[in-house]
């Protein structure tokens, strides 16, 4: 099919499989996708990062429906109606059908719509048919991971783990927020989400600071958002926060600080004494760390943009207490809240990631005073990027020692995955 004109959607489901086909042209990250969305949020969130997770079990459909591959509009048409007839609860198949021919005359013809009519009239009548023959197929289809992810875990964990890794992967990720206890108790908290009728509970791997939210609804509206009573903030970052062991009237610095998370926790730890400084090489995502540390009442926290790996700036080694290095990573241990994370992760990427975490290392253990601490941490399962690259830089730098590490492996941790190192400078 000839590439179809672009029309102003009007149907969510058209609004929906635009989204989905600019992710198949240009691999936009999910997060940037849905960014500015306001109409049918709620919706568009759940098509988009479900048609996401579960691409390549769809797309085994769709291939044995049309074999060619249509247009990216057409297809990603077929892949977001798709998701809805098998992996969301609706009475009523043929008016997803319906509503997804309609989206597709919006996005192209008559023609087109009478292409996407038959082929998921063919799905809508064997749901059960079809969810059947996507578990026969080998455990990257089935599960919708690459094979490469596949084959490594299942190295590591055997048949059982990969399954449930990958189930867990799979589920829709649950809000969860770390309450400011300085700010406000969790009883109290609790009680207003109750007067709002907001569904919570606590969560079993934080339950002293960390609540699930069971409602989908905007946070802006949840009461002490404006007042800076909680941040979304699943309890895995905390690992590398408890080993940083910050304390009040420490100078600490945070190198790759966006989205804030890791932030804005060390900050309510220090009660506002001392020295915080965050940096990330990104002016945007550096002003969502400042909007959400304003959010939290936290501007005492000094931010900067620099890249560490170019030159240490302005900055003076053997200067801070602790060091956290939250470097970036192949995301494998949060693939439930960025589901096209999965697709992205290949042996370059993961060289690359490696060569990048070791720059960071290298660039900035010299700001770390005699004595002091550096905590490295990723959110990724990889041994590559946890525990063999600690240990061997730990072999080029004697200087260091490692005192503790630790990971969050879900879905026995029932938190998202996470690693982290705290490293001894000697004086």
């Amino acid at each position: 099919m000839s590439a179809l004109p672009l029309s102003r959607p009007v149907n969510a489901r058209a609004h929906a499989a635009l989204l989905v086909a600019e992710w198949l042209e240009h691999g936009t990250f999910a997060d940037v996708l849905l960014q500015g969305v306001n109409r049918d949020r709620g919706y568009l969130t759940e098509v988009v990062n479900g048609t996401l997770r579960w691409h390549r079990a769809l797309d085994f459909v769709r291939q044995s429906l049309a074999p060619r591959p249509p247009h990216a509009r057409v297809r990603a048409l077929l892949l977001t109606a798709s998701y809805e007839l098998l992996y969301m609860d609706h009475s009523e198949a043929y008016a997803v059908v319906d509503q997804a021919v309609t989206a597709a005359r919006e996005l192209g013809s008559i023609k087109v719509g009478g292409f996407v009519n038959a082929i998921l009239r063919r799905v809508a009548a064997d749901p059960k048919g079809w969810r059947a023959k996507i578990d026969q197929q080998s455990a990257g289809v089935r599960w919708s991971h690459p094979d490469l992810l596949v084959q490594r875990w299942a190295a590591r964990w055997g048949a059982d783990g990969l399954a449930g890794l990958c189930a867990w992967n799979n589920q829709r990720p649950e809000v969860v927020v770390r309450v400011e206890t300085a700010r406000v108790s969790l009883a109290d908290f609790g009680l207003r989400l109750e007067a709002q009728q907001v569904k919570y509970r606590p969560h079993p791997a934080r339950p002293e600071e960390c609540v699930m939210l069971e409602q989908g609804g905007a946070l802006e509206q949840l009461p002490g958002y404006a007042d800076g009573w909680f941040a979304v903030q699943d309890p895995s970052t905390l690992l590398a926060v408890d080993l940083m062991d910050v304390q009040p009237g420490e100078r600490v610095l945070d190198v790759c600080a966006a989205p804030g998370g890791k932030t804005m926790a060390l900050a309510s730890r220090m009660k506002g004494e001392g020295e915080l400084l965050a940096l990330d090489v990104e002016p945007n995502r550096l002003r969502r760390v400042r909007e959400n540390l304003a959010r939290l009442q936290q501007n005492w926290v000094q931010t900067q943009m620099l890249d560490l790996t170019n030159g240490r700036g302005s900055l003076v080694d053997g200067s801070y207490d602790a060091v956290l290095l939250d470097v970036p990573c192949t995301n494998t241990g949060v693939l439930r809240r960025r589901p096209d994370a999965r697709w992205r992760f290949d042996e370059a990427r993961l060289q690359g990631a490696r060569e990048l975490q070791q720059k960071i290392l290298e660039a900035a253990w010299l700001l770390v005073k005699p004595g002091g601490r550096l905590v490295y941490s990723t959110c990724s399962l990889e041994p590559e990027e946890n525990g063999e690259q600690v240990r061997a830089w730990l072999a080029r730098h004697p200087e260091f020692t490692l005192e503790t590490e630790g990971e969050r492996l879900p879905p026995a941790s029932q938190t998202d995955g996470a690693y982290a190192a705290r490293l001894r400078r000697a004086n």
